[in-house]
């Protein structure tokens, strides 16, 4: 099923909500993008505050989940550089941090108010 696969990652990298299995790492781009491994999943979201990164570990094996790092950031280029960040730590794999940070401006250009948070505006009545 390689067509499949190559479908759904394309898919995935616009935005769609469709996940993406790239070896032991899935991607999940809904409401919020979602990076995640056999023992550690990364999260973006966008809040009325701005950008919401979170990293905790998963998996039976390891205890309930832990948050080991938690961000707001005002700029999504700094959000994607933090997403990069975490996945580089949890995978060490720099091939898949870049995988990552494709999918995730993908994910944030996918948003509605990306423009509006990216640069910092209040809201609309600026």
């Amino acid at each position: 099923m390689p067509d499949e696969r190559s479908a759904q990652r394309r898919a995935a990298g616009k935005g769609t909500g469709t996940a993406v299995v790239g070896g032991p790492y899935d991607i999940t781009a809904g409401d919020a993008f979602s990076w995640k491994s056999d023992r550690a999943e990364v999260k973006l979201s966008l809040t009325n505050e701005g950008w919401f990164v979170e990293y905790s570990t998963v998996g039976r094996l390891l205890g309930p989940p832990q948050v080991l790092h938690q961000a707001r950031h005002r700029d999504a280029k700094l959000a994607t550089w933090d997403v990069m960040a975490r996945v580089q730590s949890a995978s060490n794999n720099e091939a898949e941090m870049v995988r990552a940070g494709h999918s995730v401006v993908q994910w944030i250009k996918s948003q509605p108010r990306w423009h509006e948070m990216s640069l910092g505006n209040p809201g609309p009545g600026r």
